[in-house]
């Protein structure tokens, strides 16, 4: 990758069952070599049952400080994407504040207007993982 340019990157996992994510987790090297990694990012288990995309369902979790706790544990996370609107989020989002770590929205029902309000409120939530092209030419 190095010699393509690569000089840093970001593996993404994309929800899966907690024993695959913390065993892959585990495997990102927290070395200084370059490339070097800059965090894994977790897509997910936190994200809408309605809003799955490619995310296998019996996967996805509703938010759970407890496996928050574990999967940030497991290995270097830098971002997580999670769903805002889900019941418990927000303490979710605390968390990943408190742990400096970035939170992203994605995996949502909400329209953009409801994501900027939930960010404002929250103020922990970084950015968005996906941004829908409808949503974002509605401006809703």
């Amino acid at each position: 990758m190095l010699q393509g340019g690569v000089t840093a990157y970001q593996p993404t996992f994309i929800t899966s069952p907690e024993d695959q994510l913390t065993a892959a987790l585990q495997e990102v090297p927290q070395n200084g070599s370059v490339p070097r990694i800059i965090g894994a990012h977790l897509e997910g288990p936190f994200i809408s049952g309605e809003r799955l995309g490619t995310h296998p369902a019996e996967a996805r979790r509703d938010p759970d400080c407890q496996l928050l706790e574990r999967l940030l544990a497991a290995g270097p996370v830098s971002h997580v994407t999670l769903a805002p609107e889900l019941p418990g989020a927000y303490e979710l989002m605390e968390l990943l504040k408190r742990r400096g770590v970035t939170g992203f929205r994605a995996g949502t029902r909400t329209r953009l207007r409801q994501k900027r309000a939930m960010l404002s409120l929250a103020r922990c939530q970084d950015g968005d993982t996906h941004l829908q092209r409808d949503a974002a030419v509605r401006g809703t």
